[in-house]
């Protein structure tokens, strides 16, 4: 499962088919699932953090399980979206909830001073004892 930042379009890990992370994962053998965020309109507006928690990250993660017929899945966070998801599993644990076998929030670190020689991607691994590669 992977929970893109809420102000990009799910694709931004996907812009060019010979750099695309759904390719390289779909090609290890997993079965990918990607969140994607709707723009939202005035009408939403008051849609808070936790909504985005409970509506987003916590129903996406329910229905790649139901659909995958698993009883956990591994997660993937990048930048907000990894802020989401973290929160997200832990309200869900708050409850007794354990859905993900392991999570990997990911985020870009851009220096301005210096741009395009300091940008890189920043990856921590989370892993619980019980947690399967695939």
């Amino acid at each position: 499962m992977i929970v893109p930042p809420c102000i990009n379009k799910y694709y931004i890990l996907d812009l060019q088919p010979e750099n695309s992370y759904v390719r390289w994962a779909v090609g290890e053998g997993h079965t990918v699932f990607m969140l994607s965020w709707r723009n939202i309109p005035p009408e939403l507006g008051r849609i808070t953090w936790d909504d985005y928690l409970e509506q987003g990250v916590l129903t996406a993660i329910s229905v790649a399980r139901e659909i995958a017929d698993s009883k956990t899945v591994n997660a993937l966070g990048f930048c907000v979206g990894g802020t989401l998801l973290a929160c997200a599993l832990a309200a869900g644990a708050a409850r007794g909830e354990r859905a993900v076998a392991s999570v990997t929030p990911a985020h870009h670190d851009a220096r301005l001073r210096r741009p395009g020689r300091h940008r890189r991607l920043h990856i921590a691994r989370i892993s619980s004892p019980r947690a399967s590669p695939r």
